[in-house]
């Protein structure tokens, strides 16, 4: 009965709306057509504006899909998103759910050309990929589809320090804006670990293994970096979030008050700031404003840094006495407040949710019988070691020519295909994820990017094509 009468709502909206648009439209077609004729400068019959005009009842013209897209728009799953990729806070793990996200439906995403960094400090952005051209397309009844936005992306998720202006240029206008904070202690210590042994930044690769994590808490002034753009331990969170430091030195003389103001302008532009202290339930509720399926969240833990694998590292923070807190807090207090900001904006939200906590519960139980699927599939895949027959030159080939392929990749093929079946339930319907899947879960953020970066030059160029192709052809 409460489906019905849904179904019953929505029927009466689309009505009225689709109502609407059309005399929407027809007024603006009569109003553009009226203003053509009157104009000394356009006449309507010359053949110079012929096209022009064409092309404009091509796109105003009624179109039953496009009023539909239209309408149900405020009811599709969001893909217009914007990402803010904070280091060592799970973003990580988020991006990669926002790139498989968009691998299936055919999204752009905002791909920088040289690096994997869309900024490094505020006012300078790397070059991009270029935009997608509009995508030539036909609809239901054989007629030419309204055009996409040209010079537009769908999603930005890499690396950089938030500037919205920027961020507006480059993005849809509906895109929703989306971060993530961790508690800052423990993203000090994941970051120094990391940037320390993993990249080897300089100002950390001169301290010693044994004392640096202390040195940088005890004498900042002598070990930290002296500019925000190396450093990866001082307030980098702030910092990433827009906060304007002159440097790492003159930090300590900033107000209190400048960060509030910064606080309240922040807050106005995120619809949401996830916390990974509360990794799941962000999650969730991020899939309920994106409009999401559970599916589309699923998620392996990605870029853990795990230097046990590296004999020479022993990832073991030293004791930290009550001094030394609360000389990380004092210098370290914007990325605090702001953690704090957030984490009590989040719980808010939360509350405000219902039956939340149960779908957390049920999606964790869904987690636990993914990872089980995925980890055991890709060690038996990892376990076939196809490198060692690439190089024999006595393969077999079939009728045509065609190499047929060893044991061992049929093998990870069949593998490859192997499905986990997720059974219906109230939060989802039923689905399936394969090993392939798992794959991508599981791929090192620098492999996927090379991989999206690969897959939007191919895009590009099948775009060109069949626009150049639809335009000769018209």
């Amino acid at each position: 009965m409460k489906e019905c009468l849904l179904q019953m709502v929505k029927s009466m909206f689309r009505s009225r709306l689709r109502v609407g648009i059309i005399v929407l439209f027809l007024t603006l077609g009569t109003i553009f057509i009226f203003t053509l004729t009157k104009s000394d400068q356009y006449i309507i019959n010359k053949s110079t504006h012929s096209s022009t005009i064409s092309k404009m009842i091509y796109y105003t013209q009624f179109n039953v899909d496009y009023i539909d897209d239209v309408i149900d728009r405020a009811t599709k799953e969001t893909t217009h998103i914007m990402f803010l990729k904070v280091h060592k806070a799970a973003s990580s793990t988020v991006q990669n759910i926002f790139y498989r996200f968009g691998i299936k439906r055919n999204l752009s995403f905002v791909l920088p050309l040289n690096t994997h960094y869309i900024s490094k400090e505020m006012h300078f952005f790397s070059d991009f990929l270029a935009p997608l051209p509009p995508e030539v397309c036909v609809n239901r009844n054989g007629g030419k589809c309204h055009p996409n936005l040209a010079n537009k992306y769908d999603i930005l998720c890499n690396h950089m320090v938030f500037n919205r202006l920027k961020c507006r240029k480059l993005l849809h206008q509906d895109s929703v804006y989306i971060g993530i904070v961790r508690e800052p202690f423990d993203q000090f210590i994941s970051s120094a670990f990391y940037y320390k042994f993993k990249y080897h930044y300089p100002y950390l690769d001169r301290l010693s293994n044994d004392t640096f994590i202390l040195d940088l808490i005890r004498e900042p002034q002598k070990y930290e970096s002296t500019t925000m753009i190396e450093s990866m331990t001082f307030n980098s969170m702030s910092y990433d979030f827009g906060f304007s430091f002159a440097s790492v030195k003159n930090a300590e003389k900033l107000k209190d008050e400048a960060f509030e103001n910064f606080l309240n302008k922040t807050q106005d532009n995120f619809d949401l700031v996830m916390v990974m202290e509360k990794f799941d339930e962000s999650l969730i509720l991020m899939r309920r404003k994106l409009n999401w399926s559970l599916r589309d969240i699923l998620y392996l833990k990605n870029n853990e840094f795990k230097p046990k694998f590296n004999k020479s590292v022993t990832m073991t923070t030293p004791h930290i006495s009550a001094k030394d807190m609360a000389l990380f807090k004092k210098r370290n207090r914007f990325d605090y407040k702001l953690y704090d900001f957030f984490r009590q904006r989040l719980n808010e939200q939360l509350s405000r949710e219902q039956n939340l906590h149960e779908e957390v519960k049920y999606f964790r139980m869904v987690l636990k019988d993914l990872q089980t699927f995925c980890f055991s599939n890709l060690m038996k895949i990892r376990s076939i070691n196809v490198t060692e027959y690439d190089n024999y030159d006595d393969y077999d080939y079939d009728e045509t020519g065609t190499q047929i392929p060893s044991y061992e990749e049929e093998l990870i093929a069949m593998l490859r295909t192997k499905e986990l079946t997720i059974p219906e339930n109230e939060w989802n319907s039923e689905f399936n994820v394969n090993v392939k899947e798992c794959e991508y879960m599981d791929m090192e953020e620098l492999s996927f990017f090379k991989i999206m970066k690969s897959r939007h030059l191919d895009m590009l160029k099948e775009r060109i094509v069949v626009n150049d192709f639809s335009k000769r052809n018209i």
